[in-house]
């Protein structure tokens, strides 16, 4: 393996670690950066005033910012300037961000949006599952099948991480969608790309030990990546150790 691989693996390995030990923020951005500090670094105060005037800003990221501040403000008031907003905004990432802010605040214009969003096939599945993402953030699974549908469809290699790191959000599902999800974990262990493998092991763990085990241990020695196969049998030992306890 080039060290160029190997290096891209260890960067994936990590990021899968912190996306499974913790919730991922409003921003889609990770824990390091703030929604106020990214706004700072644009030189954009946090103001009500400077946020509403922000959502018309010309850069697009800078108005699905200044709406998840507000959000994360609790500026209730300003939720028709959103409303309004989100009718004319183009940018698909800064209508996620919005509609995104909107659902934390309540609005039921917010949660349309996102499910409409996740649901739409002609959009990547990066936007897809950023949308599911956000719906789970404030406890609405409804994207559930628009996720397993990105999984079905053999997606891109980045829309299968995003859909599969999501798997293990989604609680309280029926037997045959959770027959479903784990399937589809399950055929994932099996893609072409490294990094999706990995993916799809490290979430066999959150899902739960069952038959997973069988499934794992399988996987892992038809693994022809050594370092892929390596991480993949730490996964094995600590499904193993959550079966016994």
């Amino acid at each position: 393996m080039s060290k160029h691989r190997m290096l891209l693996l260890i960067t994936v390995y990590v990021l899968v670690q912190l996306a499974f030990s913790q919730n991922e923020g409003a921003t889609g951005s990770g824990p390091l950066t703030s929604v106020a500090d990214k706004l700072k670094q644009h030189n954009i105060p946090t103001t009500k005033k400077a946020l509403v005037e922000a959502l018309r800003n010309p850069d697009s990221e800078i108005r699905g910012l200044a709406a998840l501040q507000l959000a994360e403000s609790d500026v209730r008031s300003a939720i028709p300037d959103m409303v309004s907003a989100i009718a004319k905004e183009t940018a698909p990432r800064a209508r996620i961000n919005i509609a995104s802010a909107l659902s934390q605040l309540g609005e039921q214009k917010g949660f349309d949006v996102l499910r409409d969003t996740c649901k739409d096939a002609d959009l990547p599945g990066y936007l897809r599952t950023r949308a599911a993402s956000y719906l789970l953030n404030v406890n609405d699974s409804s994207c559930l099948g628009a996720v397993l549908t990105i999984l079905q469809n053999d997606a891109d290699a980045d829309s299968l991480i995003a859909a599969l790191g999501l798997l293990p959000r989604f609680t309280n599902v029926s037997q045959a969608d959770s027959r479903t999800m784990y399937a589809l974990n399950v055929k994932a262990l099996a893609n072409s790309t490294p990094a999706v493998r990995l993916v799809a092991s490290h979430t066999l763990v959150a899902l739960g030990p069952g038959p997973a085990l069988q499934d794992l241990a399988r996987a892992v020695a038809a693994e022809r990546d050594e370092h892929v196969r390596a991480w993949m049998e730490e996964d094995l030992q600590r499904l193993q150790e959550k079966k016994d306890h």
